[in-house]
């Protein structure tokens, strides 16, 4: 599981809201890791 996977799993479970998981990845593209960016994205959205 990846970073994308542990995102969904953790607004699955009611531990992270999509609004706070974009702001996570917000985080994490301004600290410069290696993400599909898009597909991140595009994940998040389609649980909103």
């Amino acid at each position: 599981m990846g970073t994308i996977g542990l995102l969904c799993a953790m607004i699955e479970n009611q531990l992270l809201t999509v609004d706070g998981a974009f702001k996570a990845l917000d985080h994490m593209k301004s600290s410069k890791r290696r993400l599909p960016w898009p597909e991140a994205e595009n994940v998040l959205n389609a649980l909103r």
